[in-house]
């Protein structure tokens, strides 16, 4: 999407919308463009750095958003939206491998159970085995990565006016992408050593690496009323990150942080929307 650009900083992901956006990614930090996932707000800019592999498709609202959605929606919203299940069985896999030794799968399965009832699961795993680089001083890859993920939903539709849909997401990421820093090139840092050949490679003496798990549950329900429809969308979600990093990039126990971090959040939204377009539409 033209205009739309996004990078990790540590555990942090940071989205940037028309140039706004934010470059602190310190634990707490909440974005300047809003990210939603089936209508829930992701509460911090951990919970920002997802995989899917079941998106119906995805909405960029540039500006400022204040008005359709919520919070933290100045320079835009990014909104995720997940397939839903139907009536058809449905089964779609794959499989990949690619370079530094890198094993990819993916799995997404949908049925109804009844008349009135679909469920779906979605699956995602991929495994790094080689580095980008490697750790002189530990003789260790540096800049791997490995993350897997689920994503669930139930669709229950007892009525033709009534629809109740119950998600639940989980994953875990491992990575030091972002991390495993080197030394100016041109410079001896305080353990003597002089910047590594390869523009991966480094000389840390402490071994960097950020774990992730973020999951969550949502209940959202929907009533047509005929001139409107009326929504509630309830959800509660959690993160924890723990990450330890080298800053000082050198052979030598100088300067090691390591900090474990967290959060979570209640959700509660009702919102009555316009069917209609005409003369205008409306929502409250």
């Amino acid at each position: 999407v033209p205009s739309v650009q996004f990078t990790r900083s540590g555990a942090s992901g940071l989205f940037f919308v028309r140039g706004v956006g934010t470059t602190n990614a310190a634990v707490g930090e909440e974005g300047s463009n809003a990210l939603y996932v089936d209508g829930v707000y992701m509460p911090d800019l951990a919970q920002t750095v997802n995989n899917f592999n079941n998106i119906d498709r995805i909405e960029v609202l540039k500006g400022p958003q204040g008005t359709l959605f919520g919070r933290n929606a100045t320079g835009g919203l990014i909104h995720v939206i997940t397939r839903e299940p139907g009536d058809e069985t449905v089964f779609q896999s794959q499989i990949g491998y690619g370079n530094y030794e890198t094993v990819n799968a993916k799995a997404y399965i949908a049925t109804p159970v009844s008349d009135n009832l679909a469920v779906d699961l979605a699956l995602t795993r991929t495994d790094q085995n080689d580095g980008w680089g490697k750790n002189i001083t530990l003789d260790r890859k540096n800049k791997i990565q490995s993350f897997w993920g689920a994503r669930s939903k139930a669709v229950f539709t007892p009525t033709d006016r009534l629809k109740f849909v119950v998600a639940g997401d989980y994953y875990e990421n491992e990575d030091n992408i972002t991390l495993g820093y080197q030394v100016a090139p041109g410079t001896v840092n305080a353990g003597g050593a002089t910047t590594p050949d390869g523009w991966w490679d480094t000389t840390l003496d402490n071994y960097p690496m950020t774990r992730q798990k973020i999951w969550g549950v949502s209940l959202t329900g929907e009533i047509d009323l005929d001139f409107a429809t009326l929504t509630s969308i309830t959800a509660h979600r959690k993160s924890r990150n723990q990450s330890s990093f080298d800053v000082d990039g050198a052979p030598a126990p100088l300067l090691n942080i390591g900090f474990v971090s967290g959060g979570k959040s209640i959700q509660q939204e009702v919102r009555l929307a316009s069917r209609s377009v005409t003369p205008f539409s409306w929502q409250l």
